[in-house]
C-alpha cells in the first residue's frame, strides 16, 4: 500500500485528482471539501 505521494496537481475531475510525479499520473479519488483547495500546478502531499 502507498502511504503517501507528493507532486503536482494535474487536473482536477468532479471526484479526484491527478497528481504527478516523476512523469508518472496518480488518479486520487477524495472528498469535494479537498477539491475545492486544489488548484493545477499546486504542489500536495
Amino acid at each position: 500500500m502507498i502511504a503517501f505521494i507528493k507532486g503536482f496537481v494535474a487536473d482536477v475531475t468532479e471526484d479526484s485528482v491527478i497528481v504527478e510525479n516523476q512523469g508518472i499520473g496518480y488518479r486520487i479519488f477524495t472528498t469535494s471539501a479537498v477539491l475545492t483547495e486544489v488548484t493545477v500546478g499546486m504542489e500536495v502531499k
